[in-house]
């Protein structure tokens, strides 16, 4: 009795990853399942902002109309959620996430990516996360380097 196999591919391309995620200094150590519930998009890509309630229920902030949603409006279903950090990585739907607290993102790249500007509640929430822009992102950091130092 021959049974055939069948898998289903899906492919993420990771390259823009690196450039949005400019530098890593901090993460929620073990990253955490996310609540997809509403969500539509077939992929999340790093630097998406992630909340959570509290209560160790995390979910991607909503972008509606290239804005990311206001958290904290009374009587929306996120009222009670805060700022957790962004996505390190881009995932598939219904994948874990590891999430970012502390490092640089480049803002350029992430809203070509993701569709929508990082808002201010959110600089303000999460001031260990750094914007850069491009051009901030090709500056020579030394503390990056690799090399000895003789």
């Amino acid at each position: 009795m021959n049974q055939e196999l069948k898998t289903t591919k899906k492919q993420i391309v990771f390259g823009e990853d690196s450039v949005i995620i400019q530098k890593w200094e901090g993460d929620i150590k073990g990253g955490r399942a996310l609540d997809w519930t509403g969500v539509k998009d077939e992929v999340l890509y790093a630097g998406r902002v992630i909340v959570t309630d509290g209560k160790g229920t995390y979910k991607p902030l909503p972008i509606e109309t290239d804005n990311y949603k206001a958290l904290g409006t009374a009587s929306d279903p996120l009222e009670h959620y805060k700022y957790a950090g962004v996505l390190y990585r881009s995932i598939l739907n219904g994948e874990p996430a590891a999430i970012m607290t502390a490092g640089q993102v480049n803002k350029v790249a992430a809203k070509a990516a993701n569709g929508a500007d990082y808002p201010d509640a959110f600089l303000t929430a999460m001031p260990k996360i750094a914007l850069v822009s491009d051009e901030d992102a090709n500056k020579f950091d030394e503390s990056d380097a690799t090399m000895d130092k003789d």
